[in-house]
């Protein structure tokens, strides 16, 4: 009789266990849970999409950053440029100036000596914001 029992017990067992596997498949293809499943696979694109928009926000971010970044050194280069060119204007156009002791031909002289000089300065500066360019 145990026997007997125990097989009863044990088949009954085993049928409710396909019951619940017939029935979570049954309710897992049902169209209200397809509804559920859709829901979740649009929280799931949406949350995608919000992924990839911060992604893009942050590149685009730091893109216009650099952009900035690049824009700012140039004009920090384009006003050392001037204000070098600017002293060496005032230096220039001060060594130019005729001196009370000097005679015609030395004033001539030292004209001559300070415009080659100046523009040997001016040629540098221009040499050193092509290389300045070229190194971004």
């Amino acid at each position: 009789m145990k026997k007997t029992m125990k097989k009863v017990i044990a088949y009954s067992l085993l049928v409710g266990i396909m019951q619940f596997g017939i029935s979570a498949s049954v309710l897992e293809a049902s169209p209200r849970n397809a509804q559920g499943q859709d829901q979740r696979q649009e929280q799931h694109h949406r949350w995608q999409d919000q992924k990839r928009d911060q992604h893009q926000d942050q590149w685009q971010k730091q893109k216009r950053d650099q952009e900035t970044r690049a824009q700012l050194r140039h004009e920090r280069q384009e006003n050392e440029r001037l204000y070098r060119e600017n002293l060496e204007y005032e230096r220039h156009m001060r060594e130019i100036q005729r001196r009370e002791y000097e005679s015609e031909q030395d004033w001539n002289d030292r004209c001559w000596r300070e415009n080659e000089y100046h523009n040997q300065i001016i040629a540098q500066i221009a040499r050193d914001v092509v290389l300045l360019l070229l190194d971004d």
